[in-house]
């Protein structure tokens, strides 16, 4: 049986930026700029870059059964900080708190070009599972989520807030948001107002109650 918590094989040699899993093979992990197989603890594939991943103003477009496998480049207009894909749909945070929204099929223009709710620099994007949207943070501590849906009543339930904060000796320090995730199966959508959460003492169980709150006023 193989154990809880392990470390790859073969690790990056300098600092991992990014870690993402495939969304068709549980056991393929990207782990910055290589590929692997967390079940055998192997690395698959590694791909060069002639400069930082972080420090790009472009989108690269791989292919791994081409014999040339960056078989695209698409230029951006500020830096590239974070960027992240659901389905057809691939979400770009920028420099200069710009945000685009491509469908990948077509990369040559983006759908939809925002800039982001959040007051500072844009440090991690995450697509939600159902496509719907996509939440952002910033690297003063805050996170805020997002939806494609342009139209006023969808655009009503976007959403902000402050984490990564504690007080010591009396002084407040925030923290940036390096990493945001969601989980591919328990994303789901509940009957009415979730009005309490509660892990139980394992952290094994989570108890979500959904009930009105009265936030809208009375209902029949």
């Amino acid at each position: 049986m193989q154990k809880k918590q392990f470390e790859l094989n073969d690790p990056p040699s300098d600092g991992i930026s990014n870690v993402k899993f495939s969304y068709s093979n549980p056991s393929l992990l990207l782990v910055s700029i290589r590929l692997y197989d967390v079940t055998k603890n192997k690395m698959k594939l590694k791909y060069f870059y002639d400069t930082s991943v972080l420090d790009y103003k472009s989108i690269d477009l791989w292919d791994q059964r081409s014999s040339i496998p960056c078989v695209g480049k698409f230029s951006q207009p500020e830096k590239v900080y974070t960027l992240d894909v659901v389905n057809n749909i691939l979400v770009v945070g920028m420099a200069a708190r710009q945000i685009y929204i491509y469908d990948i099929r077509n990369l040559s223009e983006a759908m939809q070009k925002r800039e982001s709710s959040l007051k500072f620099m844009t440090h991690v994007i995450k697509c939600m599972p159902n496509g719907e949207g996509y939440a952002s943070s910033s690297i003063e501590g805050c996170v805020a989520l997002e939806f494609l849906d342009t139209s006023e009543e969808s655009q009503k339930r976007k959403y902000a807030f402050k984490c990564h904060r504690e007080i010591i000796d009396g002084i407040s320090h925030v923290y940036p948001v390096n990493a945001l995730s969601f989980h591919p199966i328990k994303f789901i959508k509940y009957p009415t107002t979730i009005s309490s959460l509660s892990f139980n003492i394992e952290g094994s169980i989570l108890a979500v109650a959904s009930s009105y709150t009265f936030e809208e006023g009375e209902k029949e």
